[in-house]
């Protein structure tokens, strides 16, 4: 079986090749519509139509390719859980307060804990 990914355009090709990583599919055939030309057509269904017409050929000929060893036998991806974070004090809202400040401590986000 092909997993085929459609992204809208090339310009995110590298975003639908990221996503398809974390999403445990590696190896998805990710067909892609030049972003120069969507862009500029898109207002309107006949305008986009060509675009969509000439992706078509790609999106056979993905589906049809016989798999690569690497796409019939993808190499699931190595995660390493987080450690949980846990956090005691003397009431909840200490508690709150204890859990942010470790947050902004050790710059686990932007500031906005």
């Amino acid at each position: 079986m092909v997993n085929l990914g459609l992204c809208s355009h090339d310009n995110f090709g590298h975003d639908a090749r990221s996503a398809a990583d974390d999403n445990g599919m590696p190896t998805i055939r990710i067909v892609t519509v030049p972003a120069q030309e969507y862009y500029k057509h898109r207002i309107t269904k006949e305008e986009v139509k060509p675009i969509a017409v000439d992706t078509i050929p790609s999106v056979i000929e993905a589906l049809m390719r016989p798999l690569t060893a690497q796409e019939a036998n993808p190499k699931p991806k190595q995660t390493k859980m987080p450690q949980t974070v846990k956090m005691t004090a003397e009431s909840y809202d200490l508690a709150v307060e204890k859990f942010n400040q470790s947050f902004l401590d050790n710059h686990w986000v932007m500031g906005y804990p």
